[in-house]
Formats: structure tokens, sequence, C-alpha cells
């Protein structure tokens, strides 16, 4: 595997210690000047106070307004309910579904009960600070493991989610929905160290730098965890015959951040290799799981620049890199040649955002990216590819009186051979200050990847198909929503119609393919509400439904819970916080609903409940310490009733008819330092 900074990915403990170190007391040595806002600090009424996303119409807008169904957590909610990686955090927002199993590594994210065909991110667009971030242009996606548990947690300002197609301003992928997380800006000369421990042998580690002079603001976050992980048990086809295996897993990311009068930057570098266990390749006759590992290594870099026209005019122009390198054992450990996948794409933005009459606002823009790759190792899965994908895209936004609000956009897509135009309509009413409607259209795409054209892997009889077309979703929403001060609420009802769904099949020749099958139906309905109350509680709820069938009748198609809930309710004054967060959600279907020809060999999904709790004390003012009012322990168990979770299997994992996912019960505990 070709690396870009160090010849393994293994970095001891002691080593990480003491770059932490340095970077922390360097930070350190300019002083601490800015506030310090950690929870101990505010009231939890400031929870309710972030409802500005930029995201949905790429300005900054209040969230009831913009024309689609979103929905915001802030650092401070993060910071109350606590969470070991983004993966973790994502998945405390109503709507959002991971699929955590250790087949293709901890990386799956899911919107609105959609479920690909394979677990690889193909239908969901994360983005950081407004640009493409979790994606590659193997297979969209798949390769993001680094994303989801090496982004520092503590960096994150806010993550904004958008429930619904977002492919009129974001192009392919932006399927069933977009994820933005903008991370903090800078607000003084600080700096921190944390050091956790946990069960499974877990090590944690976490420095963070801020500094702030004139025009000039610098950030810097580094992290690393190391741990056991886990351990599992899983079974193919034979009950008998079962694999039992640790999921180790070494996780490292830096990110910065810098900005400079109309200059933003964001460069970020993560590092994850996962244990991973599934079905022997080599020997298919073999019905005992091998282990085996997914490294992967990714780097982003944005570059933004915005011009101000005039008062009611701004140009941005954004220059993104984005590349990954992956390492992966499909066979088991030393079991043969690894297959190595990397992906180098380069792209440019450039946009125009008006106000014409301060009731009409104006967006232009377009996109080109040049997508480069290869598979490089002894075993080469698909050939050498280099294209070019390029859009261009538009929306309007009137209010012809100060209670409605209407949008129209569309957007241009050409991805090398194909070409869509997708719409997007919207009217909002505001019925009083509080009180409002939406209603919604929206169409999407997903352009098929180069795994999906030009696979050629002879030794499973896995060939690609140069001729699939797009994916297409339909999506309408009708939104009743409250907002006010302390108090957020709101009720959604959704039907998406997918068409033209990309599948594997198996052809004539007896080989397996990709050809475009089959269309599937989501409707559901979604309740979420938060408020505060006695200025030191702060209560999250939602509550949603879906239900889905396929072009041939066959109902709970995507294998998802029909019930999902969520439950978090939190405390804070100088001393302490304390968060309570429940994940519930009834069972999955098990994959013999789609493959009746899986094998049922290993336990079906129950109902389960998620439960973490979070406390955080600061040693100060507990202990009336000035010397310590900087210093912090924070004591988070996760899966606290200790349950155990299986997940249907999906295309290319095995084939059973469930697979383990959840580790069972853990206590973590971190001391943070703050300079």
């Amino acid at each position: 595997m070709r690396r870009w900074f160090r010849p393994e990915i293994e970095v001891t403990t002691v080593a990480r210690l003491c770059s932490f170190l340095c970077l922390s007391f360097c930070l350190s040595a300019f002083g601490q000047d800015s506030e310090n806002a950690d929870l101990f600090t505010l009231s939890l009424e400031e929870l309710m106070t972030v409802a500005v996303v930029t995201a949905v119409s790429k300005r900054s807008e209040s969230a009831s307004e913009a024309p689609s169904v979103v929905s915001i957590m802030s650092a401070q909610e993060i910071a109350l309910f606590g969470g070991r990686n983004l993966g973790e955090v994502l998945a405390r927002m109503l709507g959002v579904q991971t699929h955590n199993t250790w087949v293709n590594g901890r990386n799956f994210i899911g919107m609105r009960s959609d479920q690909p065909a394979v677990a690889d991110n193909s239908h969901v667009l994360i983005l950081l600070n407004g640009s493409a971030w979790a994606q590659d242009s193997y297979n969209g996606g798949i390769f993001n493991n680094a994303n989801s548990a090496s982004l520092p947690v503590d960096s994150i300002e806010r993550i904004e989610f958008i429930r619904g197609p977002g492919s009129v301003l974001h192009g392919s992928k932006a399927f069933q929905g977009v994820i933005n997380i903008i991370t903090k800006a800078s607000k003084g000369k600080a700096a921190g160290l944390t050091i956790g421990r946990g069960q499974m042998d877990t090590h944690y580690y976490e420095a963070e730098g801020s500094y702030k002079q004139g025009d000039l603001k610098l950030t810097l976050n580094a992290m690393s965890v190391d741990t056991d992980g886990p351990e599992l048990t899983w079974s193919v086809e034979e009950a008998s015959n079962r694999q039992t295996a640790e999921m180790n897993e070494d996780n490292v990311g830096v990110l910065l951040t810098a900005e400079y009068q109309q200059f933003a930057a964001t460069f970020w570098y993560g590092e994850s290799k996962q244990a991973s266990m599934r079905r022997d390749l080599t020997d298919l006759d073999n019905t005992k799981p091998v282990r085996g590992f997914w490294n992967n290594e990714k780097y982003f870099a944005n570059l933004a620049y915005t011009s101000e026209l005039n008062k009611h005019w701004q140009l941005t122009s954004k220059i993104a890199l984005n590349g990954h390198r992956s390492e992966i054992s499909l066979w088991g450990e030393q079991r043969g040649p690894n297959v190595e996948y990397e992906s180098d794409d380069q792209s440019f933005e450039i946009n125009l955002n008006g106000v014409s009459g301060g009731k009409t606002n104006y967006l232009l823009g377009a996109l080109v990216t040049r997508r480069t790759g290869a598979t490089p190792g002894e075993v080469s899965t698909v050939p050498d590819w280099q294209e070019v994908w390029w859009s261009a895209y538009g929306q309007i936004d009137h209010q012809p009186t100060e209670s409605i609000k209407l949008t129209l956009g569309g957007q241009y897509n050409d991805a090398e051979k194909d070409h869509k135009i997708v719409p997007r309509l919207g009217a909002i009413f505001k019925f009083s200050p509080e009180y409002g409607m939406k209603l919604l259209y929206g169409e999407a795409f997903r352009s098929p990847e180069n795994v999906e054209t030009h696979v050629h892997i002879p030794a499973i009889n896995l060939f690609g198909n140069p001729d699939v077309g797009p994916e297409l979703i339909k999506t309408v929403d009708l939104q009743f929503y409250y907002h006010e001060k302390s108090t957020q609420a709101a009720i959604t009802f959704f039907r998406s119609d997918q068409e033209d769904l990309i599948t594997r099949y198996v052809r004539d020749d007896g080989n397996i393919s990709f050809r475009n099958e089959g269309s599937v139906v989501i409707k559901g309905v979604e309740v979420e509400a938060k408020t505060t109350f006695w200025k030191r509680w702060f209560v999250t709820a939602g509550l949603s439904y879906q239900s889905n069938e396929d072009s041939n009748g066959l109902r709970n198609f995507t294998l998802q819970p029909n019930w999902e809930g969520r439950l978090g309710i939190g405390y804070s004054d100088s001393n302490f916080s304390l968060g309570l967060y429940d994940i519930f959600k009834t069972s999955y279907q098990e994959a013999t609903l789609r493959e009746p020809s899986f094998a049922t060999v290993n336990p079906s999904s129950e109902a389960w409940h998620n439960i973490s709790i979070n406390l955080k004390v600061n040693l100060g003012r507990t202990f009336n310490s000035s010397a310590l009012l900087n210093s912090s322990v924070q004591l988070y168990v996760s899966n606290l009733l200790d349950e155990t979770v299986f997940l249907p299997t999906l295309t290319g994992e095995g084939p059973s008819n469930t697979m383990p996912a959840e580790e069972g019960r853990a206590f973590f505990v971190e001391f943070k330092q703050a300079f």
C-alpha cells in the first residue's frame, strides 16, 4: 500500500502522547484569552439558539425558512451527551441509520430507512465545511472508515442534517440526504489536552489549540484512539462453524482550519485500521469466516474565497482536494495478496449569491471535478480511471408576502456518459412568528461508480457493466413546525420513490454483474422536538415510522426497522453536566427476506435500546480549587443495558441471515486540561 507520510499505520502510544503534549504546551504559550465555552459556562437555553444552516441553499438562513427538512445538532449538545467518534454522534439524529457491521468496516451512514444494495455510503453526501468530504471515485464512499473514526469530535461547531434529496445543489450522491459538518472557528488563544482510558484496552488522546491575531484565525485538532475492540462471534453458512475474534481499531486524525479576511481553508488527514470478519473468498467451500482488516487513509483540503461584490451580491470560489489510500484483506490475514485502492479527486466550484429588492434571493453556480484512481496492487479489480464530471445549478427564492416563501431550483449534471436534470420546488407558509408549514418536492440522482461499470474480478465471478445508468429518486415532504426561544418541534410526512436502482444480478453465463432494476417506495412520518426548562434542563426527542415496498410487492425491502425513537435528557450547572441518551429501534428484517437461500445460522434481530450516559465534572468548582478550574473529568458509558445487536447481511457480506454489529456495555474515563 502506497502511503503518504509513514511506512506503517501503527503509531506507538508514547509517540502520540508526546506529540500531543508538545502541541498543547506550544499553543498554550500564547496565553488563554478566549472565554471558556464549555457546558459549565452556558445556560442550556443556548442550545436552542443554533438555528442557522448553510448547506440547504449555500448561504446562511434560518432552519425554519430553509426549503428542506433540516435539523441541527450543536457543539453544546454533542458535549452534553458525549460520543466517542463521529459515527456515534451522527447515529443520534432522527432519520439517520448507521450500518456498523464488521465486514466492510464501521463506516456506513443511511437516512430515512434507505438501504443501498451494498453498504457503501452511496445515498448520503457528507460535507465538511460545505464541500464534499466522505466520498471516493471508486465506489462512492465505501472507504469512509477514517471519516467516521478519525475526525476529532471536539472540533465540531454544529452538524446540519438535511433529510431528502439534495442533488439540486450538491450533485450525485446527495440522494436521500446531506450532512454538513461545520467546524469551530478560533475565538482566541487557547489549548487543551484530553487523555482517556476505557474497557477493551482503549487508549484515547485528543489535543486542540486555537490562535487569533487580527483577521487571522487558526485552529488545530489532533486525535488518536486504539482499542482491542469487542470479541465477536459469527457464522456464515453453518451454525457449528463459527469464528470468534477481537475486532481491534487504530485511528488517527488531524484537522487544521484557517481564516483570513475573505479566505477560509480546511485541511484534514485521517487514518483508520479496523479488523474485519468476512466469508473466505479464496475458498467458498470453507464456511468458517476469516479475520481480515481494512486500512484506510484519507486526505481533504478545501480553499475558499468570498468576494463581496456589493452589499447585496457575493461571489464564492472553492478548490477542494479529496483522496484516499486503502488496503483490504479480503481473504483473511496472511492468506494472499491484499487489494489496494487509491483515488485522487480535484474540484473547482464557483457560485454567485445575491438578493434583489429584499424579497428575492438568487443562486447560480457550477462545479467541475476531475476524478482519478487505480487499484495498484497485485490484485487489480478496476482498470485505472480518469474522468471529468461537471454540473451547473441555480435556485430562486421569492417572498411575495411576509408569510409566504417560494423556491424553484434545478441542476444539470454531466457525469461522463450520464446526463441528468433534477428540480426542486418548495413553498413555506408562516402562520405566525412561531408556526409554519413546508411543502417540498425534490428529485435527486446517483451516477454509477467505477466499481459498478468496470470492476473485473474473475476469482469471484464479478464484472462491471459500462451501460448501467444512474439511480433516481423523487421525494415529497410536508412539514408542520413550531419554533420559539425555548422550544422547537416539527412533524414531517414524506414519500420517496426510488427508480432504476443499481443491483447485482447473475448473468446467463453464470457471472455476476450490475444493472438498473426495480424500484422502491418509502413512506413515513417523523416527529421531533427540543426544549429547555428551569434554565438547566434540556430534552430532545424524536419518533419515526416508515414502511417500504419494492416493485415486486415485497414489503420491508430495505430491511430497516419500522419504528425508531430518540430521547435525550440533560442537566448542567457550574459544577457538572449529566446527559442520558436512548436510541430505540424495533427489529431489523433478516437478509433471508430478500435472499431466501441465505442460511439462518445467527441470532435474529430484536428490538433494542442503545442507552448512553455522559457525566462531566469540573474539578475546580467541585473542590473549590482555582488551580483546577480548567480541569475536568468525564465518565462515558455506552450500551448501558448491554444489548447485543444483529444486523441483516447485505450483498457481498456472506450468505447468512444476520451478523453482529454493536458491542456490549463499555465504560470510558477521560481527563481534560485546558491551558
